[in-house]
């Protein structure tokens, strides 16, 4: 499909989305309330002025669907809008930040079953110091998780310093929530880490925030399974905090199993 910024809008989104449900809604209450595991948030490009741009992308179908949703399913679209440089266009406008686009030339295209990976290093499972290489697919490994294993999610985003979810992190938390449903009698704690820049203090906090927010997305998107969050600031590095490659790495948030 290709969208368009409306002329009017005084703001633009940063992620945009496709939801496909076995039944309509009516509202924006109904859609916050629905079960939006499918949910494709497409982020780059979306700053594009007045052009169209062309939005792709696949999904899975489980049989029954009847319906498509499109537009931004953030759970906190004041975070999701970013204002315009108006002076950019030659104007200028006040007020509450508004975007509205124009959707055209959608369509749906069979293709090949393709599956659905999601990206996982675990840290402490026998399975993969046995095997000596990194699983793609937490699919390929669901049957050697155990109590203790550590699943660092690939492809979450923060801000530098900030601790609300990024939209690139969505996709990715999306597949772990979808996962975690499948597999209801899993005990789990979201852990979250952080670099050695900054205070012991401030450190602490934001990672305890970063676990709690992955907590309340996965909650948000109708995971039941027990689960905790946790913050360990910077006291478990897997990195060298002396380069940046090594922060990086130390900045991260994990699923520990505590029971299947």
């Amino acid at each position: 499909m290709h969208i368009r910024l409306a002329f009017w809008s005084n703001a633009v989104l940063k992620s945009f989305g496709v939801l496909f449900t076995k039944t309509g809604y009516k509202n924006q209450k109904d859609v916050d309330k629905a079960l939006m595991i499918d949910t494709m948030n497409i982020k780059s490009g979306l700053h594009n002025g007045y052009r169209w741009i062309k939005i792709s992308g696949y999904y899975k179908a489980y049989g029954g669907e009847k319906y498509l949703t499109i537009g931004n399913f953030s759970p906190e679209i004041k975070k999701d809008l970013m204002r315009l440089n108006f002076f950019k266009y030659g104007f200028r406008v006040f007020g509450f930040m508004e975007a509205y686009y124009f959707v055209d030339n959608v369509k749906l295209i069979p293709v090949k079953e393709q599956e659905e990976q999601l990206e996982i290093e675990i840290v402490g499972s026998v399975y993969v110091e046995k095997n000596n290489r990194q699983q793609d697919s937490i699919q390929s490994v669901k049957d050697n998780l155990k109590a203790g294993d550590k699943i660092i999610l690939k492809h979450i985003y923060f801000d530098e310093g900030k601790s609300y979810l990024l939209p690139d992190s969505y996709q990715e938390l999306n597949k772990v929530a979808k996962y975690l449903m499948q597999h209801p009698q899993w005990v789990v704690q979201i852990n979250g880490h952080s670099d050695n820049t900054g205070s012991r203090r401030r450190n602490q906090k934001l990672s305890e925030e970063r676990a709690k927010a992955v907590f309340m997305y996965l909650i948000e998107k109708g995971v039941q399974n027990k689960m905790y969050f946790k913050g360990f600031g910077d006291t478990m590095p897997i990195g060298d905090n002396s380069t940046m490659e090594g922060r990086i790495k130390n900045r991260r948030v994990e699923i520990e199993i505590l029971k299947n």
